[in-house]
């Protein structure tokens, strides 16, 4: 989880490894997330200079829509991870069991055995 929480190359594996991060500290996973956001930007730029090369070389963009796409869900992927980001780090989203109010936890039954 640790390993694959901070990629972008692997979405099944980050889905993954998403789905238990509830596992790991508020403070790690934060951190976590840090490392994905400076390859996601990396990304983006990347994407951004190749659409802007196309531009500049009259690309036709019927060429492009693929590098258009990949640009648009990078743009999403990014908006999302610094949203959950931001709500981890002011405490606004419960993370772990002990921060899952009790009525809910009665209700599911949860305890720290069944999310173990």
């Amino acid at each position: 989880m640790r390993a694959e929480l901070p990629q972008i190359d692997r979405a099944s594996d980050f889905r993954v490894a998403l789905s238990e991060a509830h596992n790991l500290e508020r403070d790690e996973v934060i951190d976590l997330l840090d490392q994905r956001r400076a390859l996601l930007v990396a990304s983006v730029d990347e994407h951004s200079a190749g659409l802007d090369l196309a531009a500049e070389r009259e690309t036709p963009e019927q060429f492009l829509v693929e590098l258009q796409r990949q640009s648009a869900l990078l743009d999403a992927e990014l908006a999302w991870q610094d949203s959950l980001r931001a709500r981890l780090a002011d405490r606004s989203l419960p993370w772990g069991v002990a921060e899952i109010p009790e009525h809910i936890k009665n209700k599911h039954r949860v305890s720290k055995e069944t999310t173990a």
